[in-house]
């Protein structure tokens, strides 16, 4: 996944492998702009450190292809020149007839949320 392989791109890349980066989010331009207006939303400094950047446009550079979720997310890489050869999508596979409907009762309705509570995370959508 993105911002966690960078040796291990460049190993393979010694031993002479194809590499594919796991890409789960729009191009770090897209994902970081949606993640700023969140934080100025709830003012919560920004959450990824500019090494962290550094570090995923190195992997971008050095991974032969790069698999993204959506369609939308490989045009944000397409908008910044990446090769249409080197962007494919590959959506994580969801069986929604395997997934059970939950009909709470009406009262009380009650959300649990699980995670890491910033912006990034979605919570407030969940709010909303």
């Amino acid at each position: 996944t993105s911002g966690q392989c960078l040796e291990s791109l460049e190993k393979a890349k010694q031993c002479g492998a194809r590499t594919i980066l796991d890409v789960i989010t729009l191009h770090n331009d897209d994902f970081q702009a949606a993640m700023q207006q969140g934080a100025r939303r709830f003012s919560v400094p920004p959450i990824q450190h500019p090494l962290l950047t550094k570090r995923i446009e190195q992997e971008y550079e050095k991974a032969d292809l790069l698999r993204v979720m959506s369609t939308p997310a490989r045009n944000t890489f397409l908008a910044r020149g990446f090769s249409p050869s080197r962007v494919f999508v590959a959506a994580p596979p969801v069986d929604l007839p395997d997934i059970p409907e939950n009909r709470p009762e009406p009262d009380p309705f009650i959300i649990s949320y699980v995670g890491l509570l910033e912006p990034a995370k979605g919570f407030h959508l969940l709010i909303d």
